[in-house]
């Protein structure tokens, strides 16, 4: 090739070569009152994502995209762990290849040029010292969401997280400081935690949340049903390892491991009612599957209850429970564990699975789009964290137990807290707020704090007991006759409780309403999809929201924003007509980008 064809070949490869994406303007960022423990904002996500914090980044991909990512020996060993796991959990499942009703995760995704992973989170957990001991100061983590762009179509998130996980050794309180004098706005801020994390040691963990299956409920004794996947992989050098996963018990454990268990837990109780356990490798699963709707309802999400439910009710009555500051009562103490595992804390307040789903880029989306990207678990931890690095910064030490997942104090619960249906100690201060009471919705040992004068809109309307299957459909449910539901004071009747087989946990009061947006204080009106619209539009190629102007009903339901949450099993969703972050309380499925299966048009 002479001069002249060389010449004009670079110049081509010049103008081919994509062009670095424009920095993002961070101008109007603000840090959270827990500014100290996380930081959430889609504009510091998107800018750290260009400051080198993005996965294929720190995974040395050559690439931002998945098709890249694939090529490392980093992400290669997470894609042959998984890979493994879906074909042997398909199998399971008796999933084909275009397998109804159940959808299984698509493999091919993490392999995509389509897709790639974004910045969804910054999160420090000083909290987690225990972990490692000896000189930790905790972990920081980056929280990333697999993210698919089909042509076309607008960007689609998809439901798998990935953790990073960087040690933070040193001076404590000198690393604390460097958290708490983060600068608290704009350019600076998002400098301040880039080089933050530039100074960190590399990465030593990798952790995995995906929904390996969802499928709509086809019979009045089913839930919509979706199962989750849990690994953690160790970095050794070029190369990521399966690791067990933290407090979270082998299923599988011989009568011996189970004696010694047991032995373990008596003698841990004090760090176990702190919440600083760990439970010594011997015990422990490589992998975990949580189940959702109905959190701790599904036996599967609580690993310790069901592995000591024959055992005698004296194994754990003698312990020290007056002493304890948390865990008052045997039934306290296995809910503890349960939550400490990965399947009991990934289905405690949680969306559908997951924690932090992350906000959503674009600041004008309300289709498909969260209002909050974080679980209400998370949310309510956030100032106990907070707490924890300010006396490290002071070199103070901190000896507040780590709330409950269900609840962060007690006292009186708004709408949708959890509460306590019985004089059990451990429960007991879990009270709700005048004009509420405590209601059994999933047969748990805790209730749900709901209206006492009636079932209003978005409220439950009719309870369910889970009964355990080892179908790929999910367990199956006994539902309660459908309740009456009161709008304004007038008698609805139950035509007006959507029920639990039409996707909606615990049922839910809806009323007709006409103008998208707030309705009054606490309620708001939203579009939800109606009954049938997966089989009708999902399989169709055009555009989604084409088909849904004919399938789907406006209803009012409750609102929700930061301080208003929803109740399990449901997720705020952004609506026409409301702030980015105020939105609707509805089946978390309902929000496309929360499922595996879906749209065509954007899978």
């Amino acid at each position: 090739m002479n001069a002249r064809l060389l010449a004009l070949a670079a110049l081509a490869a010049v103008f081919e070569a994509p062009r670095p994406a424009p920095p993002v303007d961070v101008d109007g960022l603000v840090a959270s009152p827990w500014g100290s423990v996380a930081e959430l904002d889609a504009r510091a996500m998107a800018a750290l994502d260009q400051r080198g914090l993005s996965l294929a980044h720190l995974l040395e991909a050559r690439g931002k995209t998945n098709d890249a990512l694939a090529e490392t020996s980093l992400f290669g060993d997470v894609l042959a762990t998984l890979s493994a796991d879906l074909e042997e959990l398909d199998r399971r499942a008796g999933l084909g290849p275009a397998p109804l009703p159940n959808r299984p995760f698509t493999l091919s995704w993490l392999r995509d040029p389509r897709a790639h992973f974004e910045l969804t989170g910054v999160v420090n957990r000083f909290d987690r010292a225990f972990v490692d001991g000896g000189d930790s100061c905790g972990e920081a983590r980056l929280v990333y969401r697999l993210v698919l762009e089909p042509h076309e179509r607008p960007p689609t998130p998809l439901p798998m997280t990935i953790n990073l996980v960087f040690p933070q050794r040193g001076s404590c309180a000198a690393l604390a400081r460097r958290w708490t004098d983060l600068p608290a706005r704009g350019e600076a801020r998002v400098a301040a935690i880039a080089a933050l994390y530039r100074s960190l040691p590399a990465f030593v963990k990798l952790e995995v949340d995906l929904q390996n299956l969802h499928g709509p409920a086809l019979r009045a004794n089913q839930d919509d049903h979706a199962e989750y996947l849990l690994r953690t992989f160790e970095r050794h050098g070029d190369h990521l390892a399966p690791a067990p996963l933290l407090d979270t018990p082998n299923e599988d454990l011989s009568a011996e491991d189970r004696f010694a268990l047991i032995a373990w837990i008596r003698d841990h109780f004090a760090e176990i009612d702190a919440g600083v356990h760990v439970i010594p490798e011997r015990f422990l699963a490589m992998r975990s599957i949580s189940f959702a709707p109905r959190g701790a309802a599904r036996r599967g999400n609580r690993p310790f209850s069901e592995m000591f439910a024959d055992e005698p009710s004296s194994t754990f009555a003698d312990l020290p429970y007056d002493s304890a500051k948390l865990v008052k009562s045997p039934r306290g103490l296995l809910r503890r564990l349960d939550q400490a595992t990965c399947a009991g804390c990934h289905e405690t307040r949680a969306i559908a699975g997951f924690h932090l789903l992350g906000e959503d880029r674009s600041a004008d989306a309300r289709f498909n789009a969260l209002a909050l990207g974080r679980s209400t678990h998370f949310a309510s931890e956030l100032p106990w964290r907070v707490d924890a690095v300010a006396h490290a910064a002071r070199a103070e030490r901190f000896a507040t137990p780590r709330p409950f997942a269900d609840r962060e104090k007690a006292g009186p619960g708004g709408v949708g807290a959890h509460c306590a249906l019985d004089a059990d100690p451990t429960f007991a201060g879990w009270t709700c707020a005048d004009g509420l009471r405590c209601r059994n919705l999933v047969h748990d040992d805790v209730g749900t704090c709901v209206p006492a004068d009636a079932n209003h809109e978005g409220d439950a309307c009719e309870d369910a007991r889970v009964r355990r299957s080892m179908g790929a459909d999910g367990d199956w449910i006994d539902a309660a006759p459908k309740e009456t539901c009161i709008f304004h004071g007038t008698d609805a009747g139950k035509d007006a409780c959507s029920p639990n087989h039409f996707g909606f946990p615990g049922g839910m009061c809806s009323d007709a309403c006409t103008e998208l947006g707030r309705v009054r204080d606490g309620f708001v009106c939203a579009d939800l999809p109606a009954s049938g619209y997966e089989t009708d539009c999902f399989p169709l190629r055009v555009p989604v929201e084409k088909c849904l102007e004919t399938h789907s009903a406006r209803r009012v339901v409750r609102g929700c924003d930061a301080a208003h949450p929803c109740r399990d099993d449901y997720a705020c969703a952004r609506v026409p007509g409301l702030p980015r972050d105020e939105g609707a309380c509805v089946p978390p499925y309902f929000v496309f980008q929360a499922r595996v299966d879906g749209p065509v048009l954007d899978r």
